[in-house]
């Protein structure tokens, strides 16, 4: 999981979107993420764990774009 999310930080996070979203994903992922499942591979997750996560991700992003757009 955590290889999963430094490439996520990497490829998406850092390359769309500002500099300080990166830096609030990045202590979220930190201090809330890793501890609980940074030791885990992803295909290892549950499909319901990997459906959140998702879900998790694709939500900080909506509401980052409605953030910006206000």
């Amino acid at each position: 999981m955590q290889d999963f999310l430094s490439f996520w930080m990497e490829e998406y996070v850092d390359l769309k979107l500002e500099p300080n979203t990166y830096y609030n994903y990045e202590s979220t992922i930190k201090n809330h993420i890793l501890p609980h499942l940074g030791k885990y591979k992803v295909k290892s997750l549950t499909i319901a764990v990997s459906t959140f996560l998702t879900s998790l991700f694709t939500l900080l992003s909506k509401s980052y774009l409605l953030e910006t757009m206000l």
